[in-house]
């Protein structure tokens, strides 16, 4: 809203919106303050802006200044390329000499100076006949790798990324639990899979390799066996050779493919919720469906978190969403919601509202793609029975177009909706929402919780 602004009526703003847009994948409360700051000007000067009127005949008018320094700009001599013959008269007129450079006397070098020169190359070319060596760092070796007699050894010392994470790259609140988590995975997926790959060798165990000498009798017996052997031989050998590394390589990639299925299976959106509760008032355990502790909000409570915690950075092509809740009131409210970084637009969420026409609730899911839309865009709607004051179990699967609605484990209804992109990708700096949607778009209501997620 605030960059539409800028480019079209309130230039006046132009500077302060792209200064905080810089700001919009890692802001702190500066530059949230510093936001609110533009809203009050804005706020406090209503009626200014440009005014762009329809009607009458548009006129386009031009100025320039390209006549290299007319008689009645003697002054742009200086700034601007002229004529020689308009350079020189506006020199006269501004009273300007031209100075010719002096010239010094050239000299021709002395004798003694090639003697000195000659000195110096014969010292420099006798300098190193006595003298003892450097020992040498680095040689480059004609023998091959593959047969050379020189083995080198290295010892690497890793640094952590993680240590770029503080409190001038991510917020104050995400700071330890970032830092907890990029220590985990770099932990997992990085230095133990390094150490399975390189084992760690002690110092003393590093050997020097010794040259092999072979003996011409026993190379030339191995020549004979494998010219006999034939190719066939070698074809077979090569391709055992290939075939069991191939079948480690395989292995290794299925592992790797179960761990990451085992990672993106599901997302529990509930550990949004942090226990003990931070606000007591607002937040509270109650009875669920099954005899199982649920929990419960009131109207009011703030819970939030980076989407990144909880959620991939772009969201599956299929998927579905099972929750199970009971409304205290009838109200339109979010179940949960993903919201860009201004808290105007919601990306991906479901909205629960009483139906216009009945009794009965309707269930939306929201799905914006925030590189087309201006505006929060709802997917699907389905409209349900009443919701309130009784537990039900819903869910919301997503197949390619076609979007279905299980009600009470029933299958309700399915709907074609047509999406773009299939794989919706958020901003990096949006906000997930529990039982709300943010501090504009609000939607808080009074609502039970037992099961959310993917």
């Amino acid at each position: 809203a605030l960059l539409f602004l800028a480019k079209c009526t309130r230039p006046d703003i132009s500077f302060c919106v792209s200064r905080l847009s810089q700001f919009l994948s890692g802001y702190d409360d500066s530059h949230w303050k510093a936001a609110k700051g533009v809203l009050r000007y804005l706020k406090g000067t209503l009626d200014f802006g440009l005014k762009y009127q329809s009607g009458g005949v548009p006129t386009m008018e031009t100025f320039t200044d390209s006549d290299h320094a007319g008689s009645s700009q003697i002054a742009d001599g200086l700034t601007k390329p002229l004529i020689k013959g308009k350079l020189e008269v506006n020199r006269s007129q501004l009273g300007i000499e031209k100075l010719t450079p002096k010239t010094k006397p050239s000299t021709a070098p002395s004798p003694w100076f090639f003697i000195c020169l000659l000195y110096f190359f014969v010292i420099a070319a006798s300098g190193n006949a006595g003298t003892p060596v450097a020992p040498v760092i680095w040689r480059k070796s004609d023998t091959p790798v593959t047969v050379g007699h020189h083995q080198v050894h290295l010892m690497v010392n890793f640094i952590n990324p993680c240590q770029a994470i503080s409190n001038e790259t991510v917020h104050n609140d995400l700071t330890n639990s970032a830092r907890a988590k990029c220590d985990e995975v770099y932990q997992t997926m990085f230095l133990d899979e390094i150490q399975r790959m390189c084992p760690k060798k002690s110092w003393t165990s590093v050997s020097v390799r010794q040259k092999r000498f072979i003996p011409l009798i026993i190379g030339v017996i191995v020549v004979i066996v494998i010219a006999s052997a034939g190719l066939s031989i070698a074809a077979v050998t090569i391709a055992v050779t290939n075939k069991d590394k191939l079948d480690q390589v395989e292995e290794r990639m299925q592992l790797q493919a179960n761990m990451l299925n085992d990672a993106i299976e599901e997302h529990d959106l509930l550990q949004a919720i942090r226990v003990p509760f931070e606000d007591p008032k607002k937040q509270y355990f109650e009875s669920g469906s099954d005899g199982f502790p649920a929990y419960g909000l009131k109207e009011g409570a703030d819970i939030k978190s980076h989407y990144r915690w909880f959620l991939p950075e772009r969201l599956y092509r299929d998927f579905a969403i099972l929750a199970t809740v009971k409304l205290e009131k009838r109200e339109t409210a979010y179940l949960f919601a993903v919201v860009n970084p201004l808290d105007t637009l919601i990306q991906f969420g479901i909205k629960i509202s009483p139906s216009v026409t009945s009794s009965q609730h309707v269930i939306s899911l929201l799905y914006t793609d925030v590189a087309s839309h201006l505006v929060t865009q709802t997917l699907v709607s389905f409209e349900v029975p009443t919701l309130t004051r009784k537990w039900t179990k819903f869910a919301i699967k997503v197949v390619g177009d076609d979007i279905t609605l299980y009600l009470n484990c029933q299958k309700h209804s399915t709907e074609k909706a047509y999406r773009n992109p299939k794989e919706l990708v958020f901003d990096t700096a949006s906000t997930l929402y529990i039982g709300q949607a943010g501090p504009l778009l609000k939607g808080y209501f009074q609502v039970s919780c037992h099961n959310s997620g993917r």
